[in-house]
């Protein structure tokens, strides 16, 4: 059981390739986390039967693995994590992709329509 409350690893500057690759039950881990950071409450119960994959999660400096009870731990992401997935340029919101591909459904609509006029 972990029984830490800081990262086992010293913080480091992340990459994208630190995200790439990980395994499923890390990578989903990580997808609840961003989700829960997104609501504003950065902080999950973790199972104690995913140990192995917070500690090598928290051993590539991507999450901080708080002990809550016997049965959970708390989780969050680091601040490397937090800052590459979400202070990138490269991430978006949801409602930001969707803004973009209803823009993107306007100038087909409108290039239609204009090639509709031509027609007629």
């Amino acid at each position: 059981m972990l029984t830490h409350r800081a990262p086992v690893a010293k913080p480091k500057k992340l990459t994208a390739k630190d995200f790439q690759n990980l395994p499923t039950k890390q990578d989903l881990i990580v997808e609840v986390l961003m989700a829960r950071h997104r609501l504003g409450e950065p902080f999950f119960a973790i199972d104690v039967r995913l140990d192995k994959s917070l500690t090598a999660l928290a051993e590539r400096g991507i999450v901080e693995v708080f002990t809550d009870m016997p049965s959970h731990h708390r989780a969050r992401l680091t601040d490397a994590a937090q800052q590459l997935l979400f202070v990138e340029s490269t991430y978006k919101s949801p409602l930001e992709k969707q803004h973009e591909q209803a823009l993107a459904d306007n100038e087909a609509l409108k290039r239609t329509v204009a090639l509709l006029g031509k027609e007629a």
